[in-house]
């Protein structure tokens, strides 16, 4: 009886030193952490002076896209008269009230050839990674680690998402690092 007792309380011991990190744990992990810590998606928009070259087919695009968050009421473009020739036109970008919710941070930055202008770089959220399933995990039970291959949908893309890299990116497979902390309990690692 005390050995059956005894091959019990091993098996269990055993068992609960286990560094294996199963699909289900991690995705418990995940989505308690990105509920806690959402994951973003930032685009950065020159606050201040813009240029606008008449014949550049990418600068027209840029100009359409912000006169489209002007009718959405997110900023105020002010056409700016300028003494050089008439092959650039100039805008001044004011960000509204509405967008501030989007406002992540803002940091001066010098833009543009001649750097005499002085524009603020405003980080912008343009729309939020969902964390959707584990694909794939592979545990290191030496480290006590794992590395999860993670599928995000993208939610909540907002008119500022048309100057993300890639707009027309709806999921995103990351590869995110588990780690057992000092309290015995598994944790995402930046």
């Amino acid at each position: 009886m005390i050995k059956k007792i005894s091959l019990v309380l091993y098996v269990l011991i055993i068992s609960s030193c286990s560094t294996e990190v199963s699909k289900s744990q991690a995705a418990s992990l995940f989505n308690t952490h990105f509920d806690k810590e959402p994951y973003y998606n930032y685009v950065r928009i020159s606050k201040g002076l813009i240029e606008i070259k008449k014949d550049s087919k990418k600068d027209n695009l840029k100009l359409g896209v912000f006169k489209n968050l002007e009718t959405e009421g997110l900023i105020k473009l002010n056409r700016i008269e300028s003494t050089k020739s008439g092959s650039s036109t100039f805008y001044k970008i004011h960000f509204l009230d509405k967008s501030n919710k989007y406002i992540v941070d803002l940091s001066d930055k010098k833009q543009g050839k001649d750097h005499l202008l002085r524009n603020t770089i405003v980080k912008l959220i343009s729309a939020e990674w969902k964390f959707d399933k584990v694909i794939d995990i592979e545990n290191h039970p030496k480290t006590k680690g794992a590395n999860a291959t993670v599928l995000f949908k993208k939610t909540n893309a907002n008119p500022f998402d048309a100057f993300a890299y890639n707009t027309s990116d709806t999921e995103r497979e990351e590869s995110i690092k588990i780690r057992l902390n000092l309290d015995n309990q598994y944790v995402c690692c930046d």
